[in-house]
């Protein structure tokens, strides 16, 4: 699934049989000496040499993997067409993104001069019609782009900017993993024709000389702009926080874990609700095992006044800027690994409390030190403390597992209004589907219009070339 990662599955040997002109080609030990079995085994290589070429491989293409991406509609009215072909999982390809009437405000040199393709065009649109929404719990819907390599992503997220800053805005964020891709970004933005707009200005964080505590905006000239900065950067000046061996906190933290699954006696099944469906089933913090993990005040206060993230938050203030989380598979590791066999447990079986609670235990003691890393908690902390920012992940491969989803709170999967009461019963539920269950996720993410995931296409021809075997 594109955006998803790879997934490999191990094939034995049987596999072979299925396959056209590969099943006769399977070595036989020969019923008489070494003499007859080379002598065997020459005649069988030439049979396959004389075979026809189009034996192997004839059924190939009664299995289409992919499908190609048309822009012809956007293309009449004027737009580029994209540089190379484009194509997306068949899968995908099969559910199509909800029609918009959202009107970009790009300037019309961008759209004339080719700047921006048709295909980067829908991608913008999309985005920008996604982030007018609203979730159930009152923040605003994000959008994640799976783009691959070659199809633009930093154009995109340049071109998702200018329309804001055309209506408006004056601030944005983006966030990535290396302080060398500004120079990227300042092409894409540059490419566009943005920074020679009076209020588009470029601040790269690692430049700027501030002290703790002392307000970004303070400083000379960035009152406005796109503030870039790197996941390092949004972690940095956090307060060191240390799991309590002892005392009154570590006696808490132990008598939350406890009870926190063990809703019931040992004698009876681990959850009141197991025979009701996730969706209708009961969202208090009870009822979610993984609420004390990367939801406590502890969070709020290891990124506290001195810290990056703490100077961004009061930088962007409660407008509605877009955050571009850029590479955002980088806070991928926003729930705990540590006994993951046994955590989340199958609600597929019977689980006696004790079980449940032992489960729990083991992954809270060790969640901040083995678990959750300091760049996925800063990562859903700025989302928390900005519930009206316009956030777009991008990274051409945001989750290989269903764990590496938890960081995309904008996307609506789990909380009220959704399938699913929490993140342990989306990714629980989501393990026991395997990787069927991740593509309906992005069939399910893209008929929503929250989620795109395109490549370009290896299959390119080649005209007035011919080719062949000698």
């Amino acid at each position: 699934m594109s955006g998803f990662g790879q997934h490999s599955v191990p094939l034995s040997n049987s596999w072979k049989a299925n396959v056209p002109g590969v099943a006769s080609q399977q070595k036989k030990k020969p019923a008489g000496g070494s003499a007859t079995g080379t002598s065997g085994l020459k005649a069988k290589k030439q049979v396959i040499l004389e075979e026809e070429d189009e034996e192997i491989g004839d059924d190939a293409e009664d299995y289409e993997n992919f499908a190609n991406v048309s822009t012809t509609a956007l293309e009449t009215f004027g737009l580029a067409p994209h540089p190379s072909p484009v194509c997306e999982a068949a899968t995908l390809s099969s559910v199509p993104s909800p029609e918009s009437d959202y009107s970009l405000k790009l300037p019309a040199h961008v759209l004339k001069s080719g700047a921006i393709s048709a295909l980067q065009f829908q991608a913008v649109r999309l985005a920008c019609a996604r982030h007018e929404q609203k979730l159930p719990d009152g923040s605003r819907a994000g959008f994640f782009l799976g783009d691959g390599p070659g199809v633009g992503k930093g154009r995109q997220i340049a071109a998702t900017i200018f329309n804001y800053f055309c209506r408006g805005k004056t601030k944005a964020l983006w966030v990535s993993v290396s302080t060398d891709l500004v120079v990227d970004a300042r092409r894409d933005l540059e490419a566009l024709g943005m920074l020679e707009y009076e209020p588009v200005r470029l601040h790269d964080l690692r430049q700027l000389k501030t002290r703790k505590g002392k307000p970004l905006a303070s400083l000379p000239g960035l009152e406005s702009g796109i503030l870039f900065c790197t996941y390092d950067l949004l972690c940095s000046g956090a307060t060191t926080k240390k799991a309590a061996k002892g005392g009154k906190g570590a006696a808490k933290g132990k008598a939350a874990s406890s009870t926190a699954l063990s809703r019931k006696s040992s004698s009876g099944p681990a959850f009141a609700d197991e025979n009701i469906p996730p969706w209708e089933r009961s969202t208090t913090p009870e009822s979610d095992p993984w609420a004390g993990l990367v939801e406590d005040d502890s969070v709020s206060e290891e990124f506290g006044p001195s810290s990056r993230l703490h100077q961004i938050v009061e930088w962007l203030g409660d407008g509605d800027y877009v955050i571009v989380l850029d590479e955002c598979h980088r806070a991928k590791n926003c729930v705990p690994r540590d006994n993951k066999e046994a955590f989340p447990l199958d609600l597929g079986q019977d689980n006696d409390a004790t079980t449940a609670s032992a489960s729990f235990k083991g992954c809270s003691n060790q969640m901040k030190n083995q678990g959750v890393t300091k760049t996925a908690r800063a990562v859903v902390e700025l989302q928390r403390r900005l519930p009206n920012a316009r956030v777009m992940y991008v990274s051409a491969t945001g989750a290989s597992e269903a764990e590496n989803l938890c960081y995309m709170e904008r996307l609506g999967l789990w909380g009220p209004g959704s399938a699913f009461p929490n993140k342990a019963e989306f990714v629980g539920l989501l393990k026991q589907g395997g990787i069927g269950a991740m593509e309906l996720v992005a069939m399910e993410l893209k008929g929503a219009g929250c989620y795109l995931s395109r490549a370009l296409s290896w299959a390119v021809r080649v005209q007035g070339c011919s080719w062949g075997w000698e």
